[in-house]
């Protein structure tokens, strides 16, 4: 920064019209990080002000301490008002039902929510503590997508989205996934594969059996 200046905090409301705060609120004040000794600095702006009427555009602006000053300025940055996150919703197939998963179905289910700064989204399984350790493993979970491609009886449970920010921290509402369908499959039982003839199969029958497993159960 030159000599003889002074750093000055400025909200832009027009192109028109700028004001200089150097009173009042937003109440905030600057912390040179970085000063190479040629006139270079980098500045940390700190607002301490938390009223939603003093999100808009900003920017920092150097003067000189002189009759007829010279200023520099840097580029306007628009300065949202943080918030806490908050969980809007869930992106899913329409057609699945969490409570009542065919096993072996590939389900995907993404919690949405917002915040300002941004949240991080993750997803915890109640009652199991290592949930977060098996989900990076296997990718049952990737931030806000819970992902299971092929869910058995073994991912059964209550499942939570979690968001938080350096603001706050929410928790949704516990979702139910169960797998409690099963897609009927055929069990054979039998000696190796022979060929008969239509004579052989009506005269002698065959020696072997055939199970049928319908909704994972024995017909």
């Amino acid at each position: 920064m030159p000599a003889n200046s002074e750093l000055l905090l400025s909200r832009i409301y027009s192109k028109d019209f700028v004001d200089f705060i150097t009173v009042g609120y937003p109440q905030y004040s600057f912390d040179v990080i970085n000063d190479d000794g040629d006139g270079q600095a980098t500045v940390l702006v700190n607002i301490s002000s938390n009223c939603i009427e003093w999100e808009g555009i900003y920017q920092c602006v150097v003067r000189e301490k002189t009759p007829d000053p010279t200023t520099w300025t840097t580029e306007p940055e628009y300065l949202k008002y943080p918030s806490t996150p908050k969980i809007t919703g869930y992106k899913y197939d329409r057609n699945l039902y969490i409570d009542s998963i065919i096993n072996g179905s590939d389900v995907l289910y993404e919690c949405i929510a917002t915040g300002i700064p941004k949240p991080n989204i993750t997803w915890i399984k109640i009652g199991d503590e290592q949930f977060r350790n098996i989900q990076k493993e296997h990718s049952h979970s990737q931030g806000p997508l819970l992902h299971f491609p092929s869910m058995t009886e073994a991912d059964n449970g209550y499942y939570i989205c979690i968001a938080e920010n350096s603001v706050g921290r929410i928790e949704g509402h516990w979702k139910r996934f169960e797998v409690s369908r099963y897609k009927p499959t055929m069990k054979y039982d039998s000696v190796p594969i022979r060929t008969y003839t239509e004579n052989q199969i009506l005269n002698d029958g065959v020696d072997g059996k055939m199970e049928v497993l319908v909704h994972g159960k024995i017909t």
